[in-house]
């Protein structure tokens, strides 16, 4: 993950110095193995983007979206990975940005025994 990561450095240098934004690299391996960089950028972005429900679901709220995103990633990631072993082209990726769901729903709709998104410990 490491060349990859010096990789995109190369190819985005203007973002490794940049004071409005950084550079992150969802690195994966196959089996599921996130680094460690992505795994605490979408736990950091869960919580903050659970401050805006209620406070008493801000817990719930943060880990149902970190397994929807974590989820999502995912699949973005390997569903091109899968298609090169069958020879495939790479799927369109169609725009999925729609209504955002209630909080009420992202709750509902995780289920209550979720797999680990990462075997990584996680971020401190």
């Amino acid at each position: 993950m490491q060349d990859a990561r010096r990789s995109k450095e190369r190819t985005y240098p203007e973002l490794l110095n940049n004071q409005r934004c950084r550079l992150v690299v969802l690195g994966t391996e196959v089996g599921g193995t996130w680094s460690e960089e992505a795994a605490a950028f979408i736990s950091n972005l869960a919580r903050a983007r659970a401050r805006q429900a209620p406070a008493i679901l801000q817990p719930s709220v943060a880990a149902a979206l970190t397994a929807r995103w974590t989820a999502t990633l995912t699949h973005a990631a390997m569903t091109p990975f899968a298609a090169t072993f069958l020879g495939e082209t790479t799927p369109n990726l169609y725009n999925v940005e729609a209504n955002q769901p209630s909080w009420s729903q992202i709750v509902a709709e995780t289920p209550a025994d979720l797999p680990p998104s990462s075997r990584l410990s996680p971020p401190s």
